[in-house]
């Protein structure tokens, strides 16, 4: 299993406001490989648009399994959201999505959620 820790500043669509955060990227491989660095920049290309959080999320996950056919793909995404703050929230949202061995199988999930937490 290949996992990233990714930074990312993206501007959220509907206030026009930065929301920043860090992407969590799990692929188990399938006949193909990519790079550990390029993941870095899957994340950062989608968090240079305006953007809401959960299609990001999405985008990065279906861009991988399109583009590389692994196994299994699952992105994690934390960020804060400056317009939440400034509405007296606290910002931090979560968002995730699975593809492939991560979907069906609860043990590679664990096994990603306890390396995400190292």
């Amino acid at each position: 299993m290949i996992i990233r820790r990714s930074t990312f500043n993206s501007f959220c669509e509907h206030h026009l406001v930065p929301f920043t955060g860090e992407a969590w990227v799990g692929i188990i491989p399938g006949k193909k490989m990519m790079g550990m660095n390029k993941i870095d920049k899957v994340v950062k290309y989608f968090a240079a648009q305006l953007q809401v959080q959960e299609r990001m999320t999405s985008q990065v996950a279906d861009w991988l399994d399109k583009n590389i056919k692994p196994q299994g793909v699952i992105v994690v995404v934390n960020a804060r959201h400056q317009c939440a703050e400034l509405q007296g929230d606290n910002g931090d949202f979560t968002t995730s999505e699975v593809r492939g061995i991560f979907a069906n199988e609860a043990e590679a999930r664990n096994e990603f959620l306890k390396l995400m937490r190292k």
